[in-house]
C-alpha cells in the first residue's frame, strides 16, 4: 500500500533534486527501504508525506554530496540580479557555492519546491517563526552580500 501510494511522489522528490532519471530511481529505492525500516519511528508529528519527503530529500542530498561536480544549483533565480539567462546561471551558481548546506536547503524548499513555510519548518526540524526569520535573513544576505 505504501509503495502504491508514495513511490511516484518519492520519485518526483528525488527527480526534482537530482534531475537525473537513473539516480532518482536509485534514490527512490533507497528512500522506500528507509521508510519501511524507520516506519515504527514515525510519530505523527507531521504528515506522513512530509516525513517520507524528508527521508527522500536526505537520500538525494547524500547522492549529491557523493557526486557534487554533477549538479548545478539553480534554485534562487528570483533572487539574482541579472536578467540574462547565461549570466543568471553563473550568478546563481556563484551565490549557491557561498551558502552553507542549510541555507541552500531552505532556498530549495522555498523557491524550487514552493513549499509553505510550515512544511519547510517541519522538514528542517525548526519552529515556524525560526523558519520565517531564517528565510528573511537569507534573502537579505543574498541581496546585501552578493549584489554586484
Amino acid at each position: 500500500m505504501l509503495i502504491n501510494r508514495y513511490q511516484n511522489k518519492i520519485f518526483n522528490v528525488c527527480k526534482s533534486v537530482l534531475k537525473d532519471h537513473h539516480l532518482s530511481e536509485d534514490a527512490t529505492q533507497n528512500s522506500m527501504l528507509r521508510i519501511f525500516h524507520y516506519l515504527k519511528k514515525f510519530k505523527n508529528e507531521s504528515s506522513f508525506y512530509t516525513w517520507a519527503y524528508k527521508i527522500a530529500y536526505n537520500e538525494s542530498l547524500q547522492i549529491i554530496n557523493k557526486n557534487k561536480n554533477m549538479f548545478v544549483n539553480d534554485n534562487v533565480k528570483d533572487l539574482v540580479f541579472t536578467h540574462d539567462p547565461v549570466d543568471m546561471e553563473i550568478e546563481v551558481e556563484s551565490i549557491m557555492q557561498k551558502l552553507n548546506q542549510e541555507e541552500q536547503e531552505l532556498l530549495f524548499f522555498k523557491y524550487t519546491l514552493e513549499f509553505a513555510d510550515e512544511e519547510i519548518a517541519s522538514i528542517a526540524g525548526i519552529s515556524l517563526s525560526a523558519c520565517k526569520m531564517r528565510l528573511k535573513r537569507l534573502k537579505e544576505k543574498i541581496k546585501n552580500e552578493y549584489k554586484d
